[in-house]
């Protein structure tokens, strides 16, 4: 297309669609979800909703800031007709576009208690705490004794038990199968019980358990000899240069959608309860560096990326071909950088 300055080419047809600046989306997103209908990002600057209803051939949706929420907000979660949003200021409660803060603390991630869904735990910044809804308002319970490290990412097994990632001092377990107490049995795991690294394991739910992301692939927790150790029978496929694991989310067929070193792949779920890696889609959006990944739950075939200055929606139903064959011309070959062994 001929422009006023340059000229433009257009991809008819294409999966991707892209929200930046121009469709009102600011900072990177590092949290997506769907909540009453409205697409939300927790982004760098704030938390952000999509109105799909300006929607059309040629203007997809434009997204608009919630109100009254601070911005640098990193985490989302459903709460019955109310979404929570967690800030460096405090924990949010969102109605449609609008903010309203219901505890001050740095909020660095939110979990709703599967055994009493009342209950929804906070990562802080330095420490875990739990707020209580009971008639009508959150109660605030107070910090957990014994957790004084930054908490970003908290996993909640069928037991009750809490697999908390804190960040650059491996893992800790909070055992709450027995009902929640501000004084709990906390367990901590670091590389002298198996773990990669300390910096960041993401704990995530597969077809065959429980596994954990890392740095170095993916782990299993061992209770009998409770450590950790490398499970390289779940994915294969993955190059070895881009097996640190950064998000990890699932989508209706459970398949694996997997952040890399800033980059989007799927490990496709086998009948065998394996997954093999699949990247080819995504190559033609490698240039913006990924955070998350999020399968729409109301639309088929659709998932929502997380980058560093945009929220590319990504359509699987639409067709693109990556295995086209293309000439090529060697004119030279060389063994170990010095020894040319063909020059033409």
């Amino acid at each position: 297309i001929g422009m006023h300055l340059g000229i433009s080419r257009v991809e008819v047809s294409a999966p991707f669609t892209h929200f930046g600046e121009k469709q009102g989306l600011e900072g990177s997103a590092l949290e997506i979800i769907r909540h009453n209908q409205y697409l939300y990002a927790a982004t760098s600057m704030g938390i952000f909703y999509l109105d799909e209803s300006v929607g059309g051939i040629s203007r997809p949706g434009y997204f608009k800031k919630v109100s009254d929420v601070s911005p640098q907000a990193w985490a989302l979660l459903p709460f019955d007709d109310v979404l929570l949003g967690g800030c460096f200021d405090g924990v949010y409660e969102i109605i449609g576009g609008k903010g309203r803060l219901i505890n001050a603390t740095y909020a660095m991630s939110l979990a709703r208690s599967k055994k009493d869904p009342n209950r929804v735990f906070v990562g802080l910044q330095k420490g875990m705490k739990s707020l209580y809804f009971t008639n009508g308002k959150w109660v605030d319970e107070g910090l957990v004794e014994g957790i004084e490290t930054e908490i970003i990412n908290i996993y909640e097994t069928p037991e009750g038990k809490l697999w908390l990632t804190a960040r650059f001092n491996g893992m800790e377990l909070v055992d709450y199968s027995n009902g929640f107490s501000t004084q709990p049995q906390v367990m901590r795991y670091d590389t002298s019980q198996g773990l990669i690294d300390l910096e960041r394991t993401i704990p995530f739910n597969s077809v065959r358990g429980l596994r954990f992301a890392t740095s170095k692939g993916v782990q299993i927790f061992n209770e009998v000899q409770q450590r950790f150790q490398q499970d390289s029978a779940l994915l294969t496929g993955m190059p070895g240069e881009r097996t640190d694991i950064f998000y990890v989310g699932e989508d209706r067929w459970r398949n694996l959608w997997m952040v890399t070193q800033g980059e989007l792949g799927v490990g496709v779920r086998q009948v065998d309860s394996t997954y093999i890696w699949k990247r080819d889609p995504f190559l033609r959006i490698e240039e913006w560096d990924d955070y998350c990944a999020y399968p729409d739950p109301l639309q088929r075939n659709i998932t929502w990326i997380g980058c560093i200055d945009r929220v590319i929606r990504y359509n699987e139903a639409i067709p693109l071909k990556t295995d086209q064959d293309f000439p090529t011309l060697i004119r030279d070959v060389f063994i170990q950088g010095d020894s040319l062994v063909y020059g033409g």
